[in-house]
């Protein structure tokens, strides 16, 4: 669950797959990030969250945020991302104000209009462009367009795409609990009983609607939590391991490093330095 580490400012990445793909685990990055799904179908995980995404759909995810995408359907599919540092539209947050940036950041799946679909579709074949011509006026240009996408979501008034089965509906709450819940004992029996679901068919669906078993799911949210504490506060080793859910610090030690790569004290250590 390493961080993925792009451009200071801004960068675009094409992708197509032919066949079924899975992405291997949850991740986060430093920066912001914004999907658009060129064709076919995909599930994407944001935190707690399940969005069924389809061919013309914006996708956000917000920095150091928990996500995860998945195959729906089994054709192939193609999709541009945009990672971006908030620093970088400071000029533009001022002018269209943090709330409403925060809001569209935070909006998850996004649908638009199909005239508006074809203009983002544009801007980022023109941000891929301007990124292979590398000149001094490249990244203005790329900032531009980004800006113009961004003015887009924002005037589309665009409903979230979140997937709506009864299922779905069900595994969501019981995602949303964990993630709120995460520093106290929870079983796979208790979250079945969340979803009022026999724990055999939970775990099942679990997999299925989130690509995770409900442990595995469970360990990495935890883990991401532990990062957090051992950004940002001074607590020890052992009280970290509590407060997220560990049953003793030799045991998150060996988690936090196969999560990871490195040891608590090292992520701590790393990461001040």
């Amino acid at each position: 669950m390493n961080n993925g580490s792009y451009t200071k400012e801004i960068s675009i990445d094409w992708g197509a797959k032919s066949g079924s793909f899975d992405m291997p685990t949850m991740h986060t990055h430093d920066c912001h990030e914004l999907y658009f799904l060129l064709s076919g179908q995909r599930r994407y995980l944001i935190g707690p969250d399940i969005y069924d995404v389809s061919a013309g759909n914006v996708v956000l995810i917000p920095a150091k945020q928990l996500h995860r995408t998945t195959m729906r359907g089994s054709r192939g599919h193609t999709r541009y991302v945009v990672y971006f540092h908030e620093e970088y539209l400071q000029d533009f947050i001022g002018l269209v104000g943090q709330a409403r940036f925060d809001a569209i950041l935070t909006s998850g799946c996004i649908q638009l209009p199909g005239d508006q679909t074809q203009l983002v579709g544009e801007l980022l074949r023109k941000m891929e462009q301007e990124q292979k011509r590398a000149d001094p006026f490249a990244r203005a240009a790329m900032k531009t367009s980004l800006q113009e996408i961004l003015l887009c979501l924002l005037r589309s008034g665009a409903s979230r795409g979140q997937a709506v089965s009864a299922n779905a509906a069900k595994i969501q709450e019981v995602t949303h609990y964990i993630c709120q819940h995460y520093g106290t004992d929870i079983s796979l029996a208790d979250a079945a009983k969340l979803a009022f679901m026999e724990k055999t068919y939970f775990s099942k669906c679990f997999k299925s609607l989130t690509g995770f078993g409900f442990s595995e799911y469970l360990t990495r949210i935890r883990i991401q939590a532990a990062q957090q504490l051992l950004q940002r506060s001074d607590d020890s080793i052992s009280k970290v391991a509590g407060k997220c859910g560990f049953s003793g610090s030799n045991y998150f030690g060996d988690v936090f490093r196969r999560c990871t790569g490195c040891s608590p004290t090292e992520y701590r250590s790393r990461y001040h330095n």
